[in-house]
């Protein structure tokens, strides 16, 4: 039975609750353990004094030297006539400790017993060894065994009102103030709770123990389960055992189905008596309205109640027509078509709008959980047209189909686009997408436009960009087929060179052809220094001597550097487009210049590192180049 009763966890939400054997009821008496030899009192003692505090620090109840010495008189001489058994006249104490220590071969042997004053059961130990060394192995080992005894198995053997008769089931017995779980095999009330018992046997109620007689007692009820009650044949122990709650639920609406996992417990309000203790997730249904999850916890001998609201669901709306619209609902737009959209419950117009048809309109009501379906039937009579074009004699295509020339009339098509096409040798299509509502007579003119010619740009040097009308059409060498007829202006730009703007006039399909040298943007570059005769070198290029003036420089930003002898200048000078450009430079030595590598070379090759010594002098030595 303990094996059946050994605590588990089911899916993490099952939870056992163990009693106390409440021991701490129990009156326990040490008399003392009895000597083989008067030298051995000493140690005799010791292991009393273990014991003692053993007990004490496991929750019995001991009595003081001086309650047990009333009850035995002097304990030395109890023990000196002591010979085994149960001592007589104790039954004012609930259990009694008593024990000897006798010779083993070449050693002792130390043997401890308990026993139940009122039952007459006991437990007993016997530990080898040397006495002054073996009291806390005395003492751990009678700890054990009491508390194996104490976990026996115990039954109901009647019943009357809050109290009860128990038989004992063996061990150390039945002790006055033990408190027990009441258990036996039994069934939720639903199939799926099933499994999530641990086992098949249930608490059903506590009892505690007032009277003891041998292996008999009485107990009163302290708790009892409402719906299971405690019975002749219950099993009586300090077990932990599963126990049973109750869950109420109620709804609105109420005639809600209940499911455990997919399981339907029932409908609303409903009462779900014998379920394990745990935590369960209980899912409550109803086709009208969204389903509604509550997470429960049973815990025992109690009811757990939930009273959930449930949200209404929208209700599913689906719209169809024998042709393709637009669907507003209540003057919103929904999409086209078929369509399938979910809205709360109520009262809808519904509107359908296709090309060339008149407004189609309908009104619905929306149920909750169900489906409504509304259908549009599109109908109209065919739009009367007409067709002109300037020139005449025009072929006329609609929607890619030839009916016939201009001038054309009466051509009767179905309401809604069209794609228009009108073609004539030597002139441009004419295009259109048109709408033709129901019934409706309409007259197509088309003005069509003669066909462009056809203009070839070449540009030195090339990938330059090209405009024509505003119009970026590439970059030369371009042929573009979609100029005029008429006027047309061309722009050609590119960066560095002036831009080329020219406007002529190009007839139907003539050829025209423009080629372009680009002038490049250039300025010019005055230059002077302090002192004078420096060398100039632009973009590092040698271009002689100040004063200087340099001619057809290309517009932008150009490195210039000034050079005499130990002094030097570095700047950048920026040149516009047909512009003269004034610079003066003052040169000072080069270890003043930032970002300069200070560094002249000798005559004979030599590298030396500069200073401002040397660069201060005159020399013979040339600036490097690199400078």
């Amino acid at each position: 039975m303990a094996k059946k009763l050994k605590s588990t966890v089911i899916f993490g939400v099952l939870i056992f609750f163990l009693l106390g054997t409440a021991i701490s009821a129990i009156d326990v008496a040490v008399i003392g353990i009895k000597p083989h030899t008067p030298e051995q009192w000493v140690a005799a003692e010791k292991i009393s004094g273990t014991l003692y505090k053993a007990l004490k620090d496991n929750g019995f109840n001991l009595l003081s030297s001086g309650q047990v010495d009333s009850m035995v008189g002097d304990r030395k001489t109890f023990l000196e006539r002591y010979n085994g058994g149960i001592p007589s006249g104790l039954l004012n104490v609930d259990a009694v400790v008593v024990g000897y220590i006798r010779p083993e071969k070449k050693s002792f042997e130390t043997v401890v017993t308990f026993y139940n004053a009122k039952g007459g059961q006991s437990v007993e130990i016997a530990v080898s060894g040397d006495p002054q060394k073996i009291d806390k192995n005395v003492a751990n080992a009678l700890v054990q065994r009491i508390n194996t005894g104490l976990n026996a198995e115990h039954k109901v053997t009647a019943v009357s009102g809050q109290s009860v008769d128990l038989l004992s089931g063996g061990g150390l017995g039945l002790f006055r103030g033990q408190r027990f779980n009441v258990y036996r095999q039994e069934k939720p009330s639903h199939s799926a709770f099933q499994k999530y018992m641990s086992s098949s046997y249930v608490k059903v109620g506590e009892i505690e123990v007032t009277s003891v007689t041998g292996n008999r007692a009485t107990a009163r009820i302290i708790k009892e389960d409402p719906n299971l009650r405690i019975r002749v044949g219950d099993l009586v122990s300090t077990q932990g055992v599963q126990s049973f709650g109750s869950i109420y639920v109620d709804s609105i609406p109420r005639g809600a189905t209940v499911y455990l996992d997919n399981f339907p417990l029932g409908r609303t309000p409903l009462t779900i008596i014998n379920v394990p203790e745990g935590t369960y997730q209980l899912i409550i249904k109803e086709p009208m309205y969204q389903d509604v999850v509550e997470r429960v916890k049973v815990k025992a001998d109690s009811q757990v109640r939930i009273a959930p609201i449930l949200p209404e669901r929208p209700g599913q709306l689906q719209i169809n027509s024998n042709l393709p619209g637009e669907v507003y609902i209540n003057d919103v737009k929904k999409g086209t078509t078929p369509l399938t959209v979910e809205i709360p419950k109520g009262f809808y117009r519904v509107e359908l709008a296709v090309a060339g048809y008149p407004l189609q309109q309908q009104s619905v009501w929306v149920t909750p959980g169900l489906s409504s379906t509304v259908f549009f039937h599109v109908s109209g009579s065919p739009a009367e047209v007409t067709f002109q074009s300037d020139p005449q004699g025009a072929s006329v295509y609609i929607d890619g189909r030839y009916v016939g020339q201009t001038p054309l009339g009466s051509i009767y098509v179905e309401p809604g686009y069209h794609d228009i096409r009108m073609s004539k040798q030597g002139w441009r299509d004419w295009s259109e997408t048109l709408l033709f509502n129901s019934g409706k007579r309409e007259q197509i003119n088309a003005r069509l436009a003669l066909p462009p010619g056809i203009l070839t740009i070449y540009t030195d040097p090339e990938r330059a960009t090209v405009l024509v009308d505003g119009k970026d059409v590439g970059k030369t060498p371009l042929t573009y087929t979609e100029a005029g007829p008429g006027t047309v202006k061309v722009d050609i730009i590119k960066d560095g060179y002036r831009p080329v703007s020219k406007t002529f006039v190009i007839y139907s399909n003539e050829r025209f052809v423009v080629d372009e040298k680009l002038e490049r943007k250039v300025g010019t570059l005055s230059i002077n220094s302090s002192p004078s005769n420096a060398e100039v070198y632009l973009n590092s290029e040698f271009k002689g001597k100040t004063p200087i003036v340099l001619e057809n420089i290309p517009e932008g930003r150009h490195k210039l550097e000034l050079k005499d002898r130990n002094l030097a200048s570095r700047d950048i000078v920026i040149v516009s487009d047909r512009e003269k450009t004034e610079f003066t430079a003052k040169l000072v030595p080069y270890w003043q210049l930032t970002n300069i590598e200070k560094r002249i070379i000798g005559s004979l090759g030599s590298d030396f590192g500069a200073s401002q010594l040397a660069l201060g002098l005159e020399t013979s030595f040339a600036p490097s180049p690199n400078l």
